[in-house]
């Protein structure tokens, strides 16, 4: 495989990632909605060390640090966003209001 077929395939890849990201972000907003009903936190750190725990689980040390890596920014990211949700429902402002 040269060069640009595994980059090629590495653009189709994250393609599918940032279409997968985007229903997940989607998803979060939903949650958001159902926290701040319920007078829920924002973070719920049992709920990151499982999904972490699980997506590393049985696979190499080395790419089990990546998805570490990755859920933590995507955690943070997460919470950014309920945070948003959550005050833009305080002040009124609605989806999208940044």
């Amino acid at each position: 495989m040269t060069i640009a077929e595994a980059r090629s395939r590495i653009d189709e890849i994250d393609d599918e990632i940032a279409g997968l990201f985007a229903r997940r972000i989607a998803l979060v907003g939903e949650i958001a909605a159902r926290k701040k009903e319920g007078s829920l936190p924002i973070r719920d750190t049992a709920r990151e060390r499982e999904i972490v725990s699980r997506l590393a689980s049985g696979r190499p040390a080395s790419v089990a640090r990546c998805v570490e890596k990755l859920y933590a920014a995507i955690f943070e990211i997460s919470r950014e966003r309920q945070s948003d949700a959550f005050n833009d429902g305080a002040h009124g402002a609605g989806a999208g209001g940044k």
